[in-house]
């Protein structure tokens, strides 16, 4: 699996971006994203920048959001899908009409140009798929190709499965494993005692 992740990286460019570039904004509907927040929970954002006369955006945002609801489906709370302005001339009003009127359940931000210049300038549109921790760049394109949401999937799933999005287990006393030896299926059993607690000793 990582040789497919690495081979998909590479599809995009020798010069794409390896990091995410972090930001804080205010989304449309008013709360407010800093991307590694989510990116620390070992999460997938999906993010397409767009040009609201853009007859190619649009034909990107129809094939993402749907991939963003079946990886959702797939792995609950772990996938977010992120649309933003290319330009911060624009206004929410216009930007969300723009959403409703195409059905899109993503996330939408009105002032994107620092990050649309970060991940390869203003060809619309332009998509970044950021994972994990490590604050990682799965894939960049500017433009959208007819296999991208393949591509994206894929990277998706193989980050997805190779973490497990547990942050940390509490009182964990015994671990299983089981069958042994395995061949298709590993199953993981934790037993856990429970503490109790008294002031701040826990």
């Amino acid at each position: 699996m990582l040789t497919i992740l690495l081979a998909l990286v590479g599809i995009n460019s020798a010069s794409a971006q390896t990091v995410a570039q972090n930001f804080n904004m205010t989304s449309c509907a008013g709360p407010s994203y800093e991307l590694f927040d989510h990116l620390d929970q070992e999460k997938v954002v999906i993010i397409e920048f767009f040009m609201l006369n853009c007859s190619s955006c649009i034909v990107a945002g129809n094939k993402l959001n749907p991939l963003y609801n079946t990886l959702n489906q797939q792995y609950p709370g772990r996938v977010e899908f992120w649309q933003m302005g290319y330009t911060n001339s624009y206004n929410c009003m216009d930007l969300t009409t723009w959403q409703s009127s195409h059905g899109y359940n993503s996330v939408m931000f009105d002032s994107g140009a620092a990050q649309v210049a970060y991940y390869g300038g203003f060809g619309m549109p332009t998509v970044a798929v950021l994972a994990g921790s490590s604050h990682q760049v799965l894939f960049k394109r500017v433009g959208f190709q007819s296999n991208d949401s393949t591509l994206i999937g894929t990277a998706a799933r193989g980050f997805l499965n190779t973490t497990t999005g547990i942050q940390n287990v509490n009182g964990a006393t015994k671990i299983t494993l089981y069958p042994n030896p395995a061949h298709a299926e590993l199953m993981v059993q934790l037993m856990t005692e429970q503490k109790k607690c008294f002031f701040s000793s826990c």
